[in-house]
């Protein structure tokens, strides 16, 4: 029997999450500062994860803790991309259930189903902070034309909320000649080089 193919949303998210994983792979130092202000790279995964699982709780739908146990059942510090790993994967398994993905509730911005806002809010925030995390690390994180116009979209999408506490820096101002990643990096509150 074969295995049944990814509901529309589990496709989604995988397309943002195996790049993000392929930068996890590559971490050496968890504790080097990200481009986020104050944020070592494991505070922006850990922020990442918590950020998905907390949406998810809220909406009735709690992922299993996943952290190992030590002999006395207290959870065990695991190591990020060890997290990260088990994170992923129970949330390609609650993806798979097409009825969730079509769950309607009152968001931010009005009505919308936590599909909608998985892949509006939640994939996005991997693009950015793929390149948070692999900057942190002295890497070349190139987005394509693709995910760069998606993070156009979503900024351009939140509006003024956009620059609310916790969500972006105030944009930074870089030349006509820069590349566009730099342009479109820098409307997140983002430095970038290249």
């Amino acid at each position: 029997m074969g295995q049944a193919p990814p509901t529309s949303i589990q496709q989604t998210w995988r397309e943002h999450e195996k790049p993000f994983t392929a930068v996890i792979t590559q971490v050496r130092d968890w504790d080097a500062p990200s481009p986020c202000e104050g944020w070592a790279a494991r505070d922006v995964l850990a922020h990442v994860i918590d950020t998905e699982r907390d949406f998810l709780r809220d909406h009735g739908h709690p992922l299993p803790d996943g952290a190992p146990a030590d002999s006395s059942g207290s959870a065990v510090d695991q190591e990020p991309s060890q997290r990260w790993f088990a994170h992923a994967a129970a949330v390609d398994a609650l993806l798979a259930d097409e009825s969730i993905a079509d769950e309607r509730f009152d968001g931010f911005f009005g009505p919308t189903t936590i599909g909608d806002t998985w892949a509006r809010f939640y994939c996005f925030d991997l693009l950015v902070h793929r390149w948070d995390i692999g900057t942190s690390q002295g890497l070349r994180v190139d987005l394509s034309d693709e995910e760069l116009a998606a993070i156009d979209d979503a900024v351009d999408g939140f509006g003024e909320h956009a620059y609310m506490p916790g969500i972006f820096g105030p944009p930074v101002e870089v030349g006509t000649d820069a590349s566009r990643q730099v342009q479109v990096l820098a409307r997140t509150g983002r430095h970038a080089t290249s």
